[in-house]
């Protein structure tokens, strides 16, 4: 009899729990009113933030794909994090991909992946789970990451050494593919030259296709001015910077530097105003490396 209680006792620590089941289950039903509820109803958001689970970047490598509630998130934050991080996107896939992330990866840092609408708006509205403020990874801004006194320096010196290139880039945007505000040094690049995020108060790319879908009243709010983020350690905006030093008046000068913005409007989610400018740009490109005039 002992044993067979023993054995009974391992069935049972085997088992997956029934109560976590029954919540997945339930979950998955209700998680749209959830999250509704999570963006309307300010009295009781506290309440319901706590109810809610996501994909992330750590729940997708493990098997089975679990989603995370924000309080798991917390307890595996890294000593003096100082933000919960997430971003929105289509698919996760997509997400993963996205340059905004590249910092955050670097470091190991866990990033929330939301890819149902009803998530950002929800996330939009919860300004901090027990005392953890929630920070965008694709707004401008302090990307509210704990940096060394060594890169805190690094990314002084070189918001300094780039003036000449950042202020240029501000008089020269018209055609960069969207209305861009701003344009400075990034922090959360690693390999790609430039990347395009919203404004802190700004709709992420996401939110700005689904108003023009639903041609919402602030969809032309929502597509406003964006900020445009130069990789100071590629070499492509190093060499710009050396030509804009050298003759700001360089008529190749211009045509690089929109080609970048374009590129990085695109690659950052986000639509181009006029798509013909980046496929002209290509065409003249191709024309170049083959020595014939593309105006001909």
């Amino acid at each position: 009899d002992d044993e067979d209680d023993e054995e009974d006792d391992d069935e049972d620590e085997k088992a997956p729990s029934t109560e976590t089941t029954v919540f997945e289950k339930f979950y998955d039903e209700f998680k749209n009113f959830l999250l509704m509820g999570c963006h309307e109803d300010d009295a009781n958001r506290s309440k319901i933030s706590k109810l809610l689970r996501f994909i992330s970047t750590h729940t997708e490598k493990q098997e089975g794909k679990k989603l995370t509630s924000l309080e798991d998130y917390v307890s595996r934050m890294q000593e003096e994090q100082p933000a919960i991080y997430y971003m929105t996107g289509d698919k996760v896939k997509e997400m993963e991909k996205e340059i905004a992330l590249e910092v955050y990866s670097k470091k190991e840092l866990e990033v929330l992946l939301l890819d149902d609408p009803y998530a950002e708006q929800c996330v939009s509205k919860i300004s901090d789970f027990e005392g953890v403020k929630l920070r965008s990874v694709q707004k401008a801004g302090d990307l509210r990451i704990n940096w060394g006194k060594d890169e805190a320096q690094r990314y002084k010196d070189f918001t300094t050494m780039y003036k000449p290139l950042t202020k240029w880039f501000e008089k020269h945007t018209a055609n960069s593919g969207v209305k861009i505000d701003k344009v400075e040094v990034s922090r959360r690049l690693v390999t790609a030259p430039a990347v395009v995020v919203s404004t802190e108060f700004g709709f992420s790319a996401r939110q700005e296709r689904l108003n023009k879908v639903n041609d919402q009243q602030d969809a032309a709010f929502s597509t406003s001015g964006k900020v445009l983020e130069l990789n100071p350690d590629h070499p492509v905006i190093y060499d710009l910077l050396q030509k804009v030093k050298a003759d700001e008046e360089d008529s190749s000068l211009e045509e690089t530097a929109n080609l970048v913005a374009q590129a990085a409007v695109l690659q950052s989610g986000f639509e181009l105003d006029d798509p013909s400018i980046i496929v002209n740009s290509i065409y003249d490109l191709v024309s170049a490396k083959y020595g014939v005039d593309p105006k001909a």
